[in-house]
């Protein structure tokens, strides 16, 4: 497959991203008379930190574990980082992520945005960017954790990969 074919659908998804997403953020926040709602807030105003299994579409032998810290920005903005170490026929892999989050009025669903390095034992270090769209399901049993899952494509070297994401976050503070 060629770079470009594999490049264009993960840049139109970044662009899409980053101009539909803001705008109709603050839409729905006009619709409700300009703030959100106090419940809408505390679904996303406290800092989370997580771990993840991330299995890699295009090397279905690829199993990794990842973990990240959600630091909230706004309500319904959120910094990333994170990083993810996987095995493929005994080699390892990581990939450090810097993301922005936009979050729904609700909490739930998100969209991300972000920069990716890519590294390998005995490669080169790779950078590129990061798009995906997720899911932050309920809270567990009046617990502070809170499942997820997400689908994203890491444009890196000419190639996209779909990588498929589930895991945990804990919440710190009020929730």
């Amino acid at each position: 497959m060629s770079r470009r074919l594999v490049v264009r659908p993960v840049l139109a998804l970044l662009v899409v991203s980053a101009v539909a997403l803001p705008s109709a953020v603050p839409r729905a926040v006009r619709a409700q008379g300009g703030r959100p709602t106090q419940l809408q807030v505390e679904r996303t105003a406290s800092a989370s930190a997580g771990v993840r299994a991330t299995y890699s579409a295009d090397r279905p032998e690829a199993w990794g574990w990842g973990a990240q810290v959600r630091i909230p920005i706004d309500w319904n903005i959120a910094a990333e980082p994170s990083v993810d170490v996987w095995s493929v026929n005994g080699h390892s892999w990581w990939q450090a992520n810097a993301d922005l989050l936009a979050l729904d009025r609700r909490g739930w669903f998100y969209a991300r945005v972000g920069l990716a390095v890519l590294g390998h034992h005995d490669a080169d270090t790779k950078y590129g960017v990061n798009a995906g769209l997720g899911s932050d399901l309920p809270y567990l049993l009046e617990t502070p954790l809170r499942p997820f899952a997400e689908v994203r494509w890491t444009a890196i070297d000419g190639r996209a990969p779909l990588r498929v994401l589930v895991g945990a976050n804990f919440a710190f503070g009020k929730r």
